[in-house]
C-alpha cells in the first residue's frame, strides 16, 4: 500500500499520483492526477507558502519512495527567514549603492 502524504490542511494522498501542480496567486495550490483531474485544493493566499510547497512536492515526487513526510511548519519558517534574510541584503545594498554614486555594484 502507498504512503500517504498529509498537507498542512489534513488532506492526505499519494504523492506518486501527481500530475500536475498549479500555483494560483492569492488564491492556493492545486494537485491534479495523471487524468488531470483536481486532487487537491490547499487554499492559502501566502506567496512563500505556495513556493514552499510546491518545492517539497517536486522533491517528493522526484526523490522516488524514501521520501520523509515534511513538518510544513519548519518548511514555511526557513522559507520566510531565506525571504527575511534576502531582503535585508537587498536593502543593505541599495544603502550601500546610494552612499557611493561613483561606485558601480
Amino acid at each position: 500500500m502507498a504512503r500517504l502524504l498529509v498537507m498542512k490542511s489534513g488532506c492526505a494522498f499519494d504523492p506518486f499520483s501527481i500530475g500536475a501542480i498549479v500555483k494560483f496567486v492569492k488564491k492556493g495550490l492545486v494537485i491534479r492526477n495523471e487524468f488531470n483531474k483536481i486532487m487537491v485544493f490547499e487554499a492559502d493566499p501566502d506567496p512563500i507558502h505556495l513556493d514552499v510547497m510546491a518545492r517539497v512536492l517536486t522533491a517528493i515526487v522526484n526523490g522516488g519512495p524514501d521520501w520523509v513526510q515534511p513538518d510544513w511548519d519548519v518548511e514555511y519558517a526557513k522559507a520566510k527567514a531565506e525571504a527575511k534574510a534576502k531582503e535585508e541584503a537587498e536593502q543593505k545594498a541599495k544603502q550601500a549603492a546610494a552612499q557611493n554614486p561613483g561606485k558601480a555594484a
